[in-house]
């Protein structure tokens, strides 16, 4: 296992065993997984975004706004993981898909300087 692997590791291997149950996962479980991996939920936005070409800044601003939008609805996105890959590349799919559905409806700018996301309420596509 890699370095980068190790790092997006899930903690505790059971917590990837319990979301793969389904729709029947308790909430406590899925915001045990939350915060367990809240830094690497920030690191990831944060990469996604330096790959789109957004600023420091509104990087920030976007990673706060995923970190809400994964506690919505009691975690219901965290729910959704079903264990068909790590946890760590699903967070990477939703967070890129919440860049390009923000991208999608945030007008680019005259300068060829990349727009930074919207954080209006957008829900996450998985």
């Amino acid at each position: 296992m890699g370095t980068k692997e190790r790092m997006f590791a899930p903690s505790n291997p059971r917590n990837v065993a319990v979301l793969a149950t389904g729709p029947g996962i308790d909430g406590m479980d899925a915001a045990e997984l939350y915060r367990q991996h809240l830094a690497h939920i920030g690191q990831i936005a944060q990469s996604v975004c330096r790959r789109n070409g957004v600023n420091d800044h509104d990087a920030e601003d976007f990673a706060s706004d995923v970190r809400l939008k994964l506690c919505d609805d009691d975690y219901g996105v965290i729910r959704k993981f079903q264990g068909k890959s790590s946890f760590t590349t699903y967070l990477t799919v939703v967070i890129m898909n919440k860049v390009q559905i923000t991208s999608d409806r945030t007008p680019s700018s005259r300068s060829g300087v990349a727009s930074p996301p919207s954080t209006s309420n957008t829900v996450f596509s998985v």
